[in-house]
């Protein structure tokens, strides 16, 4: 699979998740930044990991995080003070389970888990890696200047598992992050400055 497959395969699965997105939060509150964190949560990624972490240690063996979805992130790589989450996906191969654990733009964990023969859509199965960038450090990657926006609606974080690619080489961690006003780069995990602002 090529560069330009590997772009089409992201961008209707990001398309997808807007689509869900505007009809679950259609009407949701007028924007509001963040001005303080407290000692356990900045409304970054690994913040919302660590809350996360004791549920997603809980799950079994095999149980893999897909990928990590999320909404309503501020230019800065944080939620917003007033909405949006950070979403971690797991497929369980032996239980044939979905799990979602969902982190609030307060902090609150909430957790859902259903039946799933098959593994999500989008992800590569391959095992997370131990280290990986903080969403605030990704965003800082992102060209001011060819981006404008101040909020992503939907970020969606992939470790590629495709074929073909010397680019984008396999388990290489990929972000995808979609900002209001339509543009959305891809930025690769160990270079941050790979940003395609016209996919």
């Amino acid at each position: 699979m090529n560069s330009k497959t590997i772009k089409s395969v992201v961008k209707i699965t990001v398309i997808f998740l807007i689509f869900i997105y505007s009809i679950v939060f259609l009407g949701c509150a007028e924007t509001e930044l963040r001005t303080e964190s407290n000692d356990n949560f900045d409304g970054s990624v690994h913040s919302a990991f660590q809350i996360a972490k004791p549920e997603l240690d809980s799950l079994t063996n095999d149980e893999i995080i897909y990928y990590i979805l999320g909404t309503e992130v501020w230019k800065n790589g944080c939620l917003q003070a007033n909405k949006g989450s950070w979403s971690f996906i797991c497929w369980s191969s032996t239980e044939h389970k979905r799990h979602e654990v969902i982190i609030d733009y307060a902090g609150n964990m909430s957790k859902y888990t259903i039946n799933s023969s098959n593994p999500p859509a989008i992800g590569s199965g391959i095992s997370w890696p131990t280290t990986w960038k903080n969403s605030k450090e990704i965003f800082q990657s992102i060209d001011e200047k060819e981006i404008t926006a101040d909020i992503a609606n939907i970020v969606v974080f992939i470790r590629r598992d495709f074929e073909g690619d010397d680019l984008i080489p396999i388990g290489q961690v990929v972000w995808a992050i979609n900002f209001a006003e339509g543009k959305t780069p891809l930025v690769v995990e160990d270079d941050p400055f790979f940003a395609d602002t016209n996919f």
